[in-house]
């Protein structure tokens, strides 16, 4: 067994995405269901589609649960409030996809250069 470089412990250590990058996608998660729960919003905004019974119903009111949100507003400021903090999820979730793909693209070269070392080192040991 080989002992581990300083750049393999840091591969392993760092490879899991920190929890505080995942709130968003929860947030949007939540507010979809919630959302979606408001039968009178969504029947307002969609008609009888959303009276749809069965699983076929509930994912279709999942569906129209943000599309439909602007229906939330009937001029209260709470129901603006209910809204905006519906969609701020929205922002922070695109940069973390973004950051995501960046850490990925970042660790993939690391973990390839790390790959490449450990390949020259073989051959230098067998020659």
């Amino acid at each position: 067994m080989h002992r581990l470089t300083s750049e393999e412990r840091e591969i392993r250590r760092s490879r899991n995405i920190p929890p505080a990058r995942w709130w968003p996608f929860a947030a949007i998660v939540l507010a979809t269901v919630l959302t979606a729960l408001d039968a009178p919003m969504l029947h307002r905004c969609a008609g009888s589609l959303a009276d749809a019974p069965g699983r076929v119903g509930g994912l279709i009111r999942l569906a129209l649960a943000y599309p439909c949100s602007p229906a939330l507003v009937r001029g209260s400021w709470i129901e603006r409030a209910l809204l905006a903090a519906l969609w701020l999820p929205v922002p922070f979730a695109v940069a973390n996809l973004l950051w995501l793909r960046r850490n990925e693209a970042y660790w993939d070269r690391i973990r390839q250069r790390e790959k490449e070392r450990r390949a020259e080192k073989k051959a230098q040991k067998h020659t």
